[in-house]
């Protein structure tokens, strides 16, 4: 189980996305807000930092043109930020059948939108959503894709921050309000989690989640680099801050 990537919802702000861009570059990471996939409905553009990577969605009118409805709702509600973290496995059938165990209710999903209204295209891979965290708009999601989709995905995916030697997203710090109840459902999601009275650790293969206590819903992104000219760099967007490291 690895981190795969973060669904984080803006405004249609074009200078507000060219200001981010700027701040990316400076970190070593390419982001053209102007590249993406999209509806007559929404607008969707990819920050990639090796082979983990940003969706970052916008409304272009109310009914959200086939983006998910419940995001949609929070969008018109006024909601912006991390509504989820991706998280891949090639297990989700064992997942799924683990929360039932435990009495999480998880949705399984297969993305599908209307390109133009006309035609109907299904994603190559399949989704479960889990309830979004206690307090937040952030839930925790598996994804599972087809087999050969990533290697061929990511070929194709310009521009990327693997060319100025990332290696990717590993470590991702959530800090979090209504910490108790988000420890018991975390620890609940993850039975193999270190618990402790300040923190839940989550390891992933590579690297790690950690759940700590905190006044706003906030999230630390360690992403890391063999190229010294931007490690200690960062950028930000909405809830999202994203360090270089090394």
């Amino acid at each position: 189980m690895q981190l795969d990537h973060f669904v984080v919802h803006v405004e249609n702000n074009p200078d507000k996305l060219k200001q981010v861009a700027i701040a990316s570059a400076e970190a070593g990471i390419p982001f053209d807000p102007s590249k993406g996939k999209g509806t007559s409905g929404f607008r969707a553009a990819n920050i990639w930092i090796g082979n983990q990577y940003f969706e970052i969605p916008w409304l272009k009118r109310p009914d959200g043109g086939g983006w998910r409805e419940d995001w949609v709702d929070l969008y018109n509600k006024g909601e912006r930020g991390t509504f989820c973290i991706f998280l891949g496995t090639d297990d989700l059938d064992g997942i799924k059948k683990r929360l039932k165990g435990q009495g999480i209710i998880a949705n399984e999903d297969k993305v599908s939108f209307k390109i133009f209204g006309l035609f109907k295209k299904t994603m190559p891979w399949t989704t479960l959503h889990l309830p979004r965290l206690p307090g937040t708009n952030i839930e925790i999601s598996f994804i599972q894709y087809e087999e050969g989709v990533v290697e061929k995905w990511i070929s194709k995916m310009q521009p990327n921050a693997k060319e100025n030697g990332f290696k990717g997203v590993f470590d991702c710090r959530l800090e979090i309000p209504n910490f108790e109840q988000c420890k018991n459902f975390i620890s609940s999601v993850f039975p193999h989690a270190e618990v402790r009275a300040e923190a839940v650790n989550v390891s992933l293969k590579p690297g790690q989640m950690i759940f700590k206590k905190g006044v706003v819903p906030h999230i630390d992104l360690f992403a890391k680099s063999e190229n010294p000219d931007y490690i200690g760099k960062q950028f930000s967007l909405e809830d999202v801050t994203v360090s270089v490291v090394h």
